[in-house]
């Protein structure tokens, strides 16, 4: 009887020595991507502790206790975003405009994902639509530049970017060269600059009638969105001004989300997937492109992905999660980043009405 137990412990023994080796033997897979430049998102380094911390809707992910090859939290959002792709889906990639670091980090996941797309041969690469590009810039885009850094550089200065109004082109370089380098079709999401201007000014009579038709503007935003977008509106603008000074504005806002859904749909029904470069407004899923979406591509599963700031005494990552109006997150993703050395805007906007 004896015999027979200790003969059952040293099995049990065995097999757990024999499980224990075969892991200590395999070699866990090496991550797809890692976050860059390590520098700037290592919270070890005398960052922000969340730096780098990925939220799934409001839970904030994890690699899985006990298992020392699970996917690292960044690794699992590049999974899910290539997946989506795969599937004919469309992508929007959120950021703070002057953000290098959420730039560089975008262009990881864009070149890793591309990257294993064309070795799996299986598939056309997605097409990239960015905020940052004007309908009236497409002759620009016309010519296919070399597939070089250099190559993409050319095309900014092709672009005028140094006068677009956006923040410096080294700024967005990364994602211009993933974009040149691997051949990626580039389309513009904006519209005209002097259009915008015009509807911010006038409203939508600024717009021929089969635009706002055709793009859905003459059906207006539940209340409580609407409100939602003049309180950004308003806070954006320091409450400097009033905020009947801004349904003009807010019906621009419209126009450029609703365009920029336009665009993505074109582009996933010619390229197979698309993938929005765009503000973090644009990219939230109640209000944003997102919303004109689900008229215009009701057929297109949409992932909308945020690129928040970390602030200085703010460690609960749940509160960097943008809300609708009845509570739900405002994106399938949020990824916190380092926040970018800037001057307090408000300061300067002070100073502009002051003059006036």
């Amino acid at each position: 009887m004896i015999r027979a137990a200790l003969a059952v412990v040293m099995a049990a023994h065995l097999v757990a020595m024999t499980r224990d080796q075969a892991r200590a033997q395999t070699t866990c897979p090496s991550p797809a991507i890692a976050l860059s430049p390590a520098e700037q998102w290592d919270a070890k380094r005398g960052g922000h502790p969340l730096v780098g911390t990925i939220l799934k809707g409001a839970e904030t992910l994890t690699a899985g206790a006990g298992d020392a090859c699970a996917a690292a939290p960044l690794e699992q959002l590049r999974q899910a975003l290539k997946a989506h792709i795969e599937d004919g889906g469309i992508v929007l990639l959120g950021e703070m405009h002057d953000n290098g670091a959420q730039h560089a980090l975008r262009a990881a996941l864009l070149k890793s994902i591309v990257t294993d797309l064309a070795a799996a041969k299986k598939q056309t690469p997605p097409a990239l639509v960015f905020e940052h590009l004007r309908t009236d810039q497409a002759a620009a885009l016309a010519t296919r530049p070399e597939p070089t850094s250099a190559g993409a550089r050319d095309l900014l200065e092709r672009l005028d970017w140094k006068n677009s109004g956006w923040p410096a082109a080294e700024l967005f370089l990364p994602i211009f060269e993933v974009a040149v380098t691997h051949a990626l079709p580039m389309l513009p999401g904006h519209p005209a600059r002097a259009e915008v201007r015009d509807v911010a000014r006038r409203g939508l009579e600024a717009l021929p009638a089969d635009t706002v038709s055709r793009l859905g503007l003459d059906v207006p935003l539940p209340d409580a969105l609407q409100s939602a977008l003049l309180d950004e509106l308003e806070a954006s603008h320091c409450g400097l001004m009033p905020r009947t000074a801004f349904t003009n504005m807010a019906l621009a806002q419209r126009y450029r989300d609703a365009h920029m859904a336009a665009a993505l749909a074109d582009a996933a029904k010619t390229h197979d997937s698309a993938v929005l470069l765009a503000g973090n407004g644009h990219v939230r899923s109640d209000r944003g492109v997102p919303f004109d979406l689900a008229r215009l591509a009701p057929e297109r599963k949409v992932l909308s992905v945020m690129l928040m700031e970390v602030r200085d005494g703010r460690t609960d990552a749940a509160t960097y999660v943008d809300r609708d109006p009845q509570g739900k997150p405002a994106a399938d993703f949020v990824v916190l980043t380092p926040r970018a050395d800037r001057p307090d805007p408000c300061e300067a906007m002070r100073a502009r009405f002051k003059k006036k």
